[in-house]
């Protein structure tokens, strides 16, 4: 036999790839099913996060809707002319009479508890829930507050008895004057029924020993048929829950001298069970932290369903890695079968041999090519996110951890990734808007010259990065200026040219600006000049066929076109439709091996008067920010800022940065606290540079509290923080009185130079 034949010589294929193959398909199982786990763990926590989250404002919205009936419900009594008549005749037993019923049917319908009539010295004239108790001066804060600002009040305030009331003050008022004042009131504790009812969350309300005393505490929940426990916890009382008891795993934790409620989520987690508890402040209507509610929800059933889950998903996995197992085997087997029959051919011939070689090897290949592409990519990334996970468990020391250098390469990738993910999103965003009938643009004065300069300074780094020569030229006499909208102008001819740059490996890019010949109606009898935007390039050119389809969405020219260069295939498509929104269009010309043109038309407006320009080329060019410009965007921000935003790793993110730029920063989490922060330093003389207003926050939103404090006077800066980025989000932000608007995620220059543009106005900055 020869030595060629020798060389080939079957080997045990089962050993030498099955061993390997089941070490790592273990690793897999292993590795899958712990991260599965971690992820299905990580879920089910923010499912119970949110659950308890959901609760905490189903609370707090419970409140405001259950103030709506109460207040609809004074508006009518206060224009019905019998209770007027009784009262200006100060017939109490008339009043009596017609409130009563009404007073049964909100009761019966609202959980209304309480029914007063007050006169203009705050002193009570008819308790309809109660008539025998009149003469007494009222001194809650929703009267005081009703009675001082002529306004209706409400809110919740804490009774002498240790019971919460929702309460509702309305300004009595005839002939333009105010002639008594009229209440309504509902005690709260049905709330927490129909909270349990809704979320199957546990909930107990408690109140502050401070706003109480031990006798009247006693006496109320006498009067409510209830049993307490006054030293159970050192600084609070509970007034209601929704089991018998609050649960003795938790009371340790709510009974620590000292304790102070924080309005965040506590997880706690106890040997004996599993539990997620939430404390948020309950807060009266003047403003007090009197108690706090406390929320949990028992997760062990849940943990246990899931933990049968994973032991499901284990046996599952270790199935199929043995059947995968199992296959290889049986190919495997096949294979050394058929390279023994190969070898024993081998001993006839030569040649026959050297065929017999050749062939197994490029078996051979093909399987490790096969096995070894896909493995190489899993143990790669498996490999890389165990090392990254000891590391930063294990070092003792982080910050001289010498695998931060691949953890920033990987951010680098999701960064890069991610940017390119909000293009396309950017780009779907579009197709969507121009689907929908919703694609706008605007009909402004402009020079076309500039559009062109600004197009090339953004384009001329892409295609210069490729090696491609990039120019610009003008064909003839340009507009001074034109009747368009530069941005989307402008996002057309970027496309043009980055997909001319995608296309073409060699040679040049170029920009050709004209004043078209023809011209386009725009309406009976009225026609008006074009532009013509030719972008030229030496790249791979197209057949007819692929032209044809090149501006559908979602569409390049052929399959190999999108494995080889990538990209969705709307740029084309959007940029065809932003053509004919401007009133022209996109059209193409191309040859295989030739290069393409691309001719984007549009409609200048009347040019009635508008200069000419014959020489238009120095107009292309983009002047240099001045050293002072740039110095001046280098300073620190010497200003203080109110940051409004209830998202923590949002606080943190859009803190550090402006801190990094030198700004005092002042964090709140919801509008309240926000509005109330920015009118006390307004009032104390040193007030805030400018205020970032997260637009949707609980308790109260940015919306909500910019209106606010407009209408208390507020005249600084506020500049809206929103999630949503379409037009009628922006002019929403404008209406509610916000200065300017940023959308997320947040461009770090571009927010720091909106802050310093509108504090350089403002006194506040380094106050």
């Amino acid at each position: 036999m020869s030595e060629a034949c020798v060389s080939i010589k079957p080997v045990n294929l089962k050993v030498r790839i099955l061993v390997p193959l089941a070490i790592v398909l273990l690793a897999l199982v292993v590795g899958s099913v712990f991260g599965v786990y971690h992820l299905q763990r990580g879920h089910f926590d923010q499912q119970v996060a949110d659950r308890i989250e959901s609760g905490v404002r189903f609370y707090q919205t419970k409140l405001h809707e259950d103030g709506e009936p109460l207040a609809a419900t004074l508006e009518v009594l206060k224009r019905d002319t019998w209770y007027r008549d009784a009262w200006i005749a100060r017939d109490r037993d008339a009043l009596l009479e017609l409130a009563t019923p009404v007073f049964h049917r909100l009761r019966a319908k609202h959980h209304i508890t309480h029914f007063y009539f007050h006169d203009l010295d705050r002193v009570n004239f008819l308790r309809v829930h109660s008539p025998e108790r009149y003469g007494d001066t009222i001194t809650r804060f929703t009267m005081t507050r009703a009675a001082e600002s002529g306004e209706p009040a409400e809110g919740i305030e804490l009774g002498p008895l240790g019971t919460l009331a929702l309460r509702v003050v309305h300004p009595w008022e005839f002939d333009g004057r105010v002639i008594g004042y009229l209440e309504l009131g509902e005690e709260i504790g049905h709330i927490t029924k129909e909270f349990h009812d809704t979320f199957g969350l546990d909930i107990a309300v408690f109140i502050d020993k401070e706003y109480l005393t031990r006798e009247q505490w006693d006496s109320g929940m006498r009067m409510m048929g209830r049993e307490g426990d006054w030293n159970r916890f050192p600084n609070d009382v509970v007034i209601d829950l929704t089991v018998a008891s609050v649960p003795d795993e938790i009371s340790p934790y709510l009974s620590r001298e000292g304790h102070t409620c924080t309005g965040h989520a506590s997880g706690i987690s106890l040997t004996s069970t599993n539990l997620r508890a939430e404390l948020s402040p309950l807060i009266d209507a003047g403003g007090r932290r009197v108690g706090h509610l406390v929320i949990w929800y028992d997760i062990t059933e849940s943990l246990a369903d899931m933990h049968g889950f994973i032991s499901k998903l284990t046996a599952i996995s270790v199935a199929a890695a043995l059947a995968l197992t199992a296959m290889f085997y049986a190919i495997l087997g096949g294979a050394e079968r058929r390279l023994r029959r190969a070898v024993a051919q081998l001993e006839l011939a030569r040649v026959d041999a050297e065929s017999a070689t050749r062939a197994k090897s490029a078996f051979l290949a093909n399987m490790s090519h096969e096995i070894r592409t896909p493995l190489t990519a899993i143990v790669g990334f498996s490999t890389l996110l165990y090392d990254e996970i000891a590391c930063c468990t294990l070092c003792p020391v982080h910050g001289e951890c010498d695998k931060r250098l691949t953890v920033r390469e990987s951010l680098q990738t999701i960064q890069q990734n991610c940017d390119h993910l909000l293009s396309v999103i950017g780009e779907i965003l579009d197709v969507s808007k121009i689907e929908s009938g919703r694609m706008t643009v605007e009909r402004i004065v402009c020079s076309p010259c500039q559009v062109v300069a600004e197009v090339a300074s953004v384009t001329q780094l892409r295609a210069g990065a490729k090696g491609l020569h990039f120019q610009v030229a003008f064909d003839g006499p340009i507009p001074e200026t034109i009747q368009t909208d530069p941005t989307r102008l402008k996002q057309t001819l970027i496309n043009l040219i980055g997909n001319a740059a995608k296309f073409t490996e060699k040679g040049s890019i170029r920009l050709v600006a004209r004043l078209a010949d023809g011209v386009r109606s725009a309406g009976p009898g009225v026609t008006e000049p074009m532009m013509q935007f030719d972008v030229i390039d030496t790249g791979i050119g197209m057949t007819p066929e692929e032209s044809a389809k090149l501006f559908q969405a979602f569409a390049q020219a052929d399959d190999t076109t999108t494995r080889r260069f990538g990209g969705t295939g709307l740029g084309l498509y959007i940029s065809k439709r932003l053509a004919s929104a401007l009133g022209g269009d996109l059209t193409v010309t191309s040859a295989p091996g030739e290069g393409s043109t691309f001719r984007a038309t549009i409609a200048t407006g009347p040019l009635d008067g508008v200069k000419l320009l014959d020489d238009p080329a120095h107009a292309t060019t983009v002047k240099p920010e001045q050293d002072d410009q740039q110095n001046i965007e280098d300073a620190p921000l010497d200003c203080r800022v109110l940051l409004a935003e209830d998202g923590p790793d949002n606080q943190r993110l859009i803190g550090f940065i402006l801190k990094k730029a030198g700004a005092d920063v002042t964090i709140k989490e919801n509008g309240k606290l926000a509005m109330d922060a920015a009118l006390a330093a307004r009032d104390e003389g040193n007030p805030f540079g400018v205020i970032l207003m997260d637009m949707q926050m609980p308790v109260m939103g940015g919306y909500e509290a910019t209106k606010v404090l407009r209408q208390k006077g507020y005249t600084l800066p506020i500049i809206a923080l929103t999630a949503h980025a379409m037009s009628e989000d922006r002019q929403k932000c404008l209406d509610a009185g916000c200065d300017d608007y940023a959308t997320k995620p947040i461009d770090r220059k571009k927010l720091i130079a909106m802050i310093r543009e509108y504090t350089s106005v403002t006194a506040s900055c380094g106050s």
